[in-house]
């Protein structure tokens, strides 16, 4: 069964004087949603910051399908104290569903970022792509946790690949929006103003 992950931004601002966390995710009408009509159908629907589905980049975030032993970030926190009441409706409609609530700031992220420029990867491949590794010619492209093929052989290596780009950018573009950052100006302050929450499903 596959993993999802389940990714919310929220930023710190003040709010009639008061620091706070909002949720600044860009959310869309549902054109299925019909008032009064209790089919499941929700009035808004999130279009998250990230949604694919990078098992090693769920590995880095919390040690969720972690294959190749990578060093994460930190171990789930739960959702944060603090947590927006928005992404908070979510997480409660997920229910017992979700798991391995946990949250980031940028700031962590791009620490991680650039402490691992190497993932660790392990998994079966085809008895070709495992002599070129062997070789140290090539790493391999395709690669599986499980098969019943005989001529596949089990690997593990090493591979330079930045598995939290693309939540960073994301993020990097977020904070710049919202807190009015023009041109080239660097505010590295702010990326303690910014985080994701996130949970998985299976």
């Amino acid at each position: 069964m596959g993993c999802d992950i389940h990714l919310f931004t929220e930023i710190k601002k003040s709010i009639n004087s008061e620091e706070k966390w909002v949720n600044v995710d860009n959310w869309r009408y549902n054109p299925y949603y019909e008032e009064g009509n209790d089919d499941g159908e929700r009035m808004m629907d999130v279009e998250p910051l990230y949604s694919g589905r990078n098992y090693e980049l769920f590995s880095v975030l919390a040690g969720v399908r972690d294959y190749g032993n990578n060093d994460r970030i930190d171990d789930p926190r739960g959702l944060p104290e603090d947590v927006s009441d928005v992404t908070k409706k979510e997480s409660d409609r997920w229910g017992s569903d979700g798991h391995s609530h946990s949250w980031l700031t940028l700031r962590e992220l791009k620490e991680y970022q650039g402490l691992h420029p190497v993932v660790k990867r392990s998994g079966f491949v085809s008895s070709e792509a495992a002599k070129l590794l062997d070789e140290g010619i090539e790493t391999p492209d395709v690669w599986c946790e499980f098969t019943s093929v005989p001529t596949w052989v089990k690997r593990e290596w090493e591979e330079g690949y930045d598995v939290l780009k693309p939540i960073i950018d994301e993020m990097n573009k977020r904070v710049r929006d919202e807190f009015w950052v023009w041109g080239d100006e660097e505010r590295p302050e702010l990326d303690e103003k910014i985080r994701i929450v996130f949970w998985f499903d299976n």
